[in-house]
């Protein structure tokens, strides 16, 4: 199912799923999609499903609304589109495509939930479920620096039947984990890559460090750990 992705200046708010016909996005409260922020109209745009495809519809608006950079009155979405509204972030998703995309958008395996409660000694994980891209962000060992021209982030799985494999961040956000289990963003920033917690009642580790409620920068060989799976965070 297709889905949108807000998220607020690079930080990951929340997640849509595009099950209606038509999907509101505005200030007032009886918006699907509220956002309380005086640049955006009382209904100021609407995802509309229309033979198979969605399409993004402004709705006369004051200030617009942005698809990839571009205004447009209406717009048919594709994967990885990004849409603009003020200081807000939507990113459509199709995670129907997730299968034709390998590593990329495919959640890393997790282990059964059986097996986190009875703390086996030898670890297992599931099948690989999807891993959907969204914001990335990136940050030097002492604080967040500039990003440097031309170095890729990365992230590879160290245990489990998914170690080994490795993903390459190339967008704005991604979500590593599974729904219902555990769930974390990388989003990148100006300033460097970012890992925050989202879902699940444990909290990723970073370096041995449960995250708490601020995004924790991520520098190179960093170790993540979500729901008993060992990530390594590289940039060069």
């Amino acid at each position: 199912m297709a889905k949108l992705v807000l998220t607020l200046e690079g930080d990951f708010l929340a997640e849509f799923p595009l099950d209606k016909q038509r999907l509101t996005i505005g200030r007032r409260p009886s918006c699907d999609i509220r956002l309380e922020n005086l640049a955006i109209s009382g209904e100021h745009a609407a995802v509309v499903a229309e033979n198979g495809a969605f399409y993004i519809e402004d709705s006369h608006s004051t200030n617009g609304t942005l698809v990839n950079g571009r205004a447009i009155v209406r717009h048919r979405l594709q994967d990885g589109d990004r849409i603009g509204l003020g200081r807000h972030q939507i990113e459509y998703l199709e995670e129907a495509l997730t299968a034709e995309r390998g590593f990329e958008k495919t959640v890393l395996v997790m282990p059964a939930i059986k097996e986190m409660m009875t703390k086996a000694s030898e670890e297992k994980t599931s099948g690989a479920d999807g891993l959907a891209s969204h914001p990335v962000n990136a940050s030097a060992v002492n604080g967040p620096s500039e990003l440097q021209t031309g170095l890729t982030a990365r992230v590879k799985v160290l245990n489990g039947s998914s170690a080994g494999r490795e993903l390459v961040i190339k967008k704005t956000l991604i979500t590593l984990g599974r729904s219902g289990v555990q769930v974390a963003v990388i989003t990148r920033r100006p300033h460097g890559y970012f890992l925050s917690h989202v879902e699940g009642n444990g909290r990723p580790l970073l370096n041995g460090m449960a995250v708490g409620l601020q995004a924790q920068p991520l520098a190179e060989g960093d170790m993540i750990e979500l729901a008993g799976v060992r990530m390594l965070f590289s940039l060069g």
